[in-house]
Parts: C-alpha cells; sequence; structure tokens
C-alpha cells in the first residue's frame, strides 16, 4: 500500500491523515460494496478523534429536511450539509453530500479528510434559502484527491457576488470566509476554467454557517 503523507518545517512526517484513513478503511469498503448497515456498525466501533466524527457523517443516511431558513434551533454555529438544499446540480454524476460519489467515498483533498463537505463537479450550482437569519459563511474549497482538474468558486447573495476564488488546482485548499448580512438566497457555484471541465471534481470543505448569540 501507498499513502502519502505530509512533512512539518522540522522535517517530521505528519502521519495524521494516514492513520485516520486506515481507521475509516472497514467503513468505505462497506459502503463501496452497498452494505450500508454494517458501515454503520464499524463506524461505532470507531470512539473518538476525528476519524469518530468522519464515519458518523459517511454513514449517516438522513435526508435534510429544513432549510436553513426554516431552522428554529438553538445552535449558532451549523454545518450547512446539516440543511435541505433549494436546488442542486452537478456537472457529473449526481449531487453527493458528506462523500464523493466514487468507491474511495471520502472527502479528501491536498492530504486532508474532512467530516463534510458537499461534491460539486464543474459545471455546478447548489442553493439554499436563508431567510436574513445568518451572519457569515466560512470554510473550504479543494478538489478531491485523485482528480487533476482547475475550477473556480464563486459565492453569490440575492444574485450578488459576495466571494470568488482564484483558480484552484489539485492540491490547493483556499479558505473563505463571507458576510451574509441580510441575505435571503445563498448561490454555491463552481465553474470549469480553460482547460474544460474534465477531472473537474470541486469540493465545497466543511462549509458553516454562523450567528450572533441572541
Amino acid at each position: 500500500m501507498r499513502y502519502s503523507y505530509q512533512v512539518a518545517n522540522v522535517g517530521t512526517p505528519d502521519l495524521k491523515t494516514i492513520q485516520t484513513r486506515l481507521e475509516l478503511q472497514p467503513i468505505v469498503q462497506a459502503l463501496a460494496a452497498g452494505k450500508a448497515e454494517l458501515a454503520r456498525k464499524r463506524a461505532g466501533q470507531v470512539t473518538g478523534g476525528e476519524a469518530s466524527v468522519i464515519a458518523q457523517a459517511l454513514t449517516d443516511s438522513t435526508e435534510p429536511t429544513t432549510s436553513p431558513a426554516e431552522y428554529k434551533g438553538r445552535e449558532n454555529v451549523q454545518n450547512l450539509t446539516n440543511f435541505k438544499v433549494d436546488a442542486a446540480n452537478v456537472g457529473w454524476r449526481s449531487p453527493t453530500y458528506n462523500r464523493v460519489p466514487e468507491d474511495s467515498v471520502l472527502l479528501e483533498s491536498a492530504g486532508e479528510i474532512f467530516a463534510t463537505g458537499i461534491y460539486a463537479h464543474a459545471d455546478a450550482r447548489h442553493e439554499y434559502a436563508l431567510g436574513g437569519k445568518w451572519e457569515t459563511l466560512q470554510g473550504q474549497v479543494g478538489i478531491a484527491t485523485g482528480h487533476s482538474g482547475s475550477v473556480r468558486f464563486e459565492i453569490r447573495g440575492d444574485g450578488r457576488q459576495l466571494w470568488g476564488s482564484p483558480t484552484v488546482r489539485a492540491g490547493e485548499i483556499v479558505s473563505f470566509q463571507v458576510s451574509l448580512q441580510g441575505i435571503q438566497q445563498l448561490e454555491l457555484i463552481t465553474s470549469q476554467t480553460v482547460d474544460g471541465k474534465t477531472n473537474d471534481w470541486g469540493l465545497w470543505l466543511e462549509p458553516k454557517l454562523l450567528r450572533t448569540p441572541e
């Protein structure tokens, strides 16, 4: 087996991602085989740490029924993928959340594995009703590991651009934090670049909605 890893400035290898992947491997294998119940059982055996959070996200098959605009809970930080999407389309395969639509399953980009996120192969658009209830959207964007495309990401609110990324290529991660003050409708747009849309497996990674506590 061969695994990639990162090396710190002092020359020490960071094996965290390798360890997480090994812990998740039995769950990934079960999901790839279509054995959802077995995957959930194995996820329950992963206790503590980042791998446990990712395992629970991978095996949670609950479909969100509430939009961000309809949310009546008291939590002031919420994963965007906890909410119902108003409209979604992607340039290859089907809209997928908290995983990628291939046997590798894991939301992995630039040597990191993420618990939540949105698969957004260019050209893609995802729309959410906010109802003016949220103040900030933050997260990261990248290209799924194993794919060599290049894409641009854009966040729009009520039809107006709030943020745009540079061209993002494989191995790169770009962070964002955007004000949503008064925004009713949110759009996440992923676009192909001059090299076309082949391998443009864009990812919105751990996007979170935030608001000030009452």
